[in-house]
């Protein structure tokens, strides 16, 4: 019999065990990926002026959606960049472990269930993206996701305790801070709020109101995008927008999510079942309607939109729905035990097999004669409880070299120095043991001897596990606390920089915005998220192409665009890339004619070269420092201009 009872002190050292294991799974690394952009955005919430010339707001952005700046900005003017970075995401994994609790003690009752649950979304990091990894849960920088989605678990929570008042606040946080991701909670409630006739209905109708938006009265974001911005936005985020074919869509795990869920909701627990079906049902019209649009009818409201992005609740609610049947499992007795040890060995020892499990079991479901075998095989190992003990070693045989190379792979991802380099065990202790490790610890904290002994065990860990956190270089801790927002570090405050100018600086965009606050030239940012704009991608594809061209060497006529072009793109393609994905450009060091080149555009203030001299022009002489690539040289392009040497 289980403890059904979740007293106070079980729920306190469950939270401190997640925060444990959080802290050593999502190691801090910095300001990387796209908490880059977000860290201009809120730079920029501090001081417009000095942003009035950067091309990610010239033509709107996915900020002005957002109240995460006005958060983020205002944290980094009290503390600086560097530790806001660092509170957002310590603060969104405490919120996270807290939201996975609640929804967890709505869902379940047995102590070992919701203490699995949340202890396996402490340890998760797989992504949600369609087609490879670009979002992943419980990420490690600073984003809007990190507060966005534990405000929609906590009003999903909210939503299945019926108190919808407060779910509908939750809603409306988690929706300002990321619509995209927020969304999604609302939908599922209204889907299991209307019956599967009015659902359908109402799809069929939003269906036919777009149809002639598009077609009749020419609504620009019911318009389908060309094919210029079309092979623009693929080639370039090819992982974010459009659904991949056949080998690029992660159509396994997609198929293996709702197989679970669907599987989930006709023999899980009574109380889930219709939460799990209308998810289900969800996510298949989410990821049609996105394929649809990916290849036959690309209107920018749905590729904006983005409906992949169900994903995060979908594969969420797939754990959940594993931890729902192996409650029923555990309920029925030992002949279903032995039938879920039975499904792990097909798991774990042919890995393909995964996805069509739950569909397999289905299938059994709806076949009565294969369910009839089934179930009297099972009666026949029931009766036999040394047969069953036998039959049951023998799978853990099968089981055991596959689980424990999988757990040597887990095992290597774990930023972990402080202890042995034994990635087996590293994968067991830290990640979990693929569950079986907190099956075991959700097991532990039933019992007041467990829980004292996991509360000991536990809290000097955390204290380790904090000191242990940032695992950044003490380079990029530095470079990084130069992004004070507020004020200007030493080597920037004697440069005659103004706020609002655009400058190059190879490799150094984050100095150019955070430091300087200036505005960059050309960044990979700027192609980033091009699909909300078809005239940014224009844009930032031409600024890109010129800072290429200038990183061309002397005795190349840069001024003929197609000539030169032809040479950057011989460069790509010899480096293994794709001329049209415009994250292969504007890479290299401009050279000595490149200043002169690209100082021909009229918008370029200025450049930061290695260089010290271009023609007869000397450039101003500063030391940022070795985070910054030493000494570096400032080349004022409208000095250049007013002295006729352009064409140098």
């Amino acid at each position: 019999m289980y403890s059904t009872w979740i007293a106070p002190s079980s729920e306190a050292v469950l939270v401190l065990l997640a925060m444990v294991l959080w802290l050593f799974n999502h190691a801090y690394q910095g300001i990387y990926h796209d908490a880059v952009i977000y860290s201009v955005f809120a730079s920029r919430w501090l001081d417009p002026a000095a942003y009035s010339s950067e091309l990610l707001f010239r033509y709107g952005s996915q900020d002005d959606f957002s109240i995460f700046s006005a958060i983020y900005g205002s944290l980094g003017r009290l503390v600086g960049l560097d530790a806001a970075a660092q509170a957002v995401v310590l603060g969104g994994g405490g919120l996270w472990v807290l939201a996975s609790l609640t929804l967890a003690r709505s869902m379940f009752r047995p102590i070992w269930q919701v203490a699995l649950a949340v202890l396996i979304c402490a340890v998760i990091k797989f992504s949600y993206s369609p087609n490879f990894g670009t979002f992943t849960f419980n990420e490690n920088f600073a984003s809007p996701r990190s507060l966005s989605i534990p405000f929609a678990v906590l009003a999903l929570a909210a939503f299945l305790a019926r108190r919808h008042a407060i779910a509908a606040m939750l809603t409306a946080i988690s929706i300002s801070l990321h619509p995209l991701l927020g969304i999604w909670v609302p939908l599922l409630a209204f889907s299991r709020a209307v019956s599967t006739k009015w659902l359908c209905i109402t799809t069929l109708l939003l269906l036919a109101t777009t149809f002639a938006g598009s077609m009749t009265f020419g609504i620009e974001l019911l318009q389908v995008m060309d094919s210029v911005w079309i092979d623009a936005v693929r080639e370039t985020t090819p992982n974010e927008v459009f659904l991949g074919g056949w080998g690029v869509l992660r159509l396994p795990d997609i198929l293996l999510a709702c197989g679970i869920l669907w599987l989930a909701g006709r023999i899980g627990s009574t109380k889930n079942r219709e939460l799990f079906l209308r998810l289900c049902l969800l996510t298949v019209a989410a990821i049609f309607g996105a394929q649809f649009c990916s290849y036959f009818w690309p209107i920018q409201l749905a590729m904006q939109v983005q409906p992949w992005r169900v994903l995060w609740l979908a594969e969420l609610l797939a754990v959940f729905a594993v931890v729902d049947l192996l409650g029923v499992a555990a309920l029925a007795g030992r002949r279903y035990l032995l039938a879920a040890l039975g499904v792990s060995a097909v798991a774990w020892g042919v890995p393909e097999a995964r996805p069509l499990i739950p569909f397999l079991g289905l299938a059994l479901l709806c076949i009565e004669q294969p369910r009839r075998l089934l179930d009297q095989q099972l009666d026949f190992f029931a009766a036999r409880p040394i047969l069953t003990w036998v039959v049951g070693g023998g799978l853990v045989l099968i089981l055991l070299p596959n689980y424990w190379i999988s757990l040597e792979l887990r095992g290597h991802e774990v930023l972990a120095g402080w202890m042995p380099d034994i990635p087996a065990a590293k994968g067991f202790l830290i990640m979990g043991g693929e569950g079986l490790f907190l099956l075991l610890l959700g097991f532990g904290l039933q019992n007041c001897i467990g829980r004292w002994i996991i509360f000991a065990v536990s809290l000097p860990l955390l204290v380790v596990a904090l000191n242990l956190w940032d695992v950044r270089g003490e380079s990029f801790r530095r470079k990084e606390g130069d992004f004070l927002l507020t004020r200007s570090v030493s080597w920037a405050s004697g440069l005659p920089i103004n706020r609002g100018d655009i400058v190059v600086w190879r490799d150094q965009r984050l100095a150019i915005w955070l430091v300087l606050r200036a505005s960059v030239y050309a960044a990979p940012e700027h192609v980033v998220g091009s699909v909300f704009s078809r005239a940014r991608m224009v844009e930032a594809k031409r600024r890109l192409e010129r800072v290429s061209i200038s990183a061309l060497p002397a005795g190349i006529d840069m001024t003929d665009r197609v000539s030169a072009l032809a040479h950057v793109h011989r460069g790509i393609v010899a480096a293994g890339s794709n001329v049209g994905n415009l994250l292969s450009y504007g890479r290299g060091a401009v050279s000595e004619p490149g200043i002169f080149y690209l100082c021909q555009d009229q918008i370029l203030d200025w450049i930061v070269s290695e260089l010290p001299r271009a023609g007869k022009v000397s450039g101003l002489r500063f030391d940022p420092g070795p985070s910054y690539g030493g000494i570096q040289y400032l080349f004022d392009c409208r000095d250049f201009r007013r002295r006729g040497q352009v064409d140098g």
